[in-house]
């Protein structure tokens, strides 16, 4: 309710600065920040436009929000703009991830930005899986795509590529400064402990001064073609997290067993998490993981579908 530490709001400074925008505010994971986000902008009179295939968080904050929800099919633009066009709403919101947490593939973010213009929307990017990844200085997608100042509210966590927890939402003054004053799940919640900050604060320096999004997108396009070769499904990956499509259940837990044999610890994603049909084992590689190990998970999973 009240007292903050200075160190944490250098930090938040920071933070708003190598994502070039105004101010940013930390919370105490990305499933806080997401609520935050939508109860705080959206009410009754708001229609969200969602992705479908968007987290768990971004439903759930779209729920206690009270607002309308049209949701559009996955990275589909010409959907989504048909949906803008039909609806009279004056408050809209639209939301997406920037790297779909499941399936591994980027969002059409150029035309998400163009079509939040044209319609008046207001556009939350949900950075979780882009930032320390992707962008000449791993701050995301946006920075990728050199959409920075184009999108009105960005969320990211430390809890990915920082390795440790919590998250941050970074935009205008305004915005923040209303978040402060009226997102409920950061005014009633006791803050992050100084240490997680401080652990997350380092690991950002660390990111900033090594860059190692662009070897980890190398070693994952690495890994693709190699699936690729085999005709091994992996769907529309083109990041770091790789989904191997297995299609049934059962077959997924097979490949789940198989894997933990050759001592890989590996989860199985089944529906209601991923869509019917389209079960799963999700990889998400990063740098620590070395090459000997790599290649043998590799081979461990050509060998199940030989």
């Amino acid at each position: 309710m009240s007292g903050n530490l200075k160190f944490i709001e250098d930090f938040e400074k920071e933070l708003a600065e190598i994502l070039k925008t105004e101010r940013s505010l930390i919370f105490n994971s990305g499933w806080h920040a997401n609520i935050a986000l939508i109860s705080t902008f959206a009410d009754k009179n708001t229609t969200v436009f969602c992705d479908r295939l968007n987290h768990a968080s971004i439903y759930d904050g779209i729920k206690l929000s009270g607002a309308s929800m049209i949701r559009y099919h996955h990275n589909n633009m010409k959907d989504l703009e048909e949906k803008l066009k039909n609806d009279n709403t004056k408050k809209k919101i639209i939301i997406t991830e920037s790297v779909f947490s499941m399936d591994g593939d980027i969002s059409c973010l150029e035309d998400i930005v163009d079509l939040s213009q044209k319609h008046s929307a207001l556009l939350i990017v949900d950075e979780a899986h882009g930032f320390g990844v992707f962008g000449e200085r791993c701050t995301g997608i946006i920075e990728e795509k050199k959409l920075q100042g184009k999108v009105d509210l960005i969320m990211a966590t430390f809890g990915k590529a920082c390795g440790v927890m919590g998250s941050f939402v970074a935009g205008d003054s305004l915005l923040i400064e209303h978040l402060i004053n009226h997102a409920r799940p950061f005014i009633f919640s006791t803050a992050l402990n100084p240490f997680t900050v401080g652990a997350a604060r380092e690991a950002i320096k660390i990111i900033q001064k090594e860059r190692p999004g662009k070897r980890l997108i190398e070693i994952s396009n690495n890994f693709r073609e190699e699936l690729k070769k085999s005709k091994i499904s992996y769907g529309s990956s083109s990041s770091h997290i790789i989904p191997i499509i297995t299609g049934s259940n059962e077959r997924s837990l097979e490949l789940k067993e198989f894997l933990f044999q050759k001592g890989f610890f590996c989860q199985a994603i089944r529906p209601p998490t991923v869509l019917p049909g389209t079960a799963r084992i999700r990889l998400s590689l990063n740098l620590l993981i070395k090459e000997e190990d790599l290649k043998l998970l590799l081979d461990s999973i050509k060998e199940f579908f030989k």
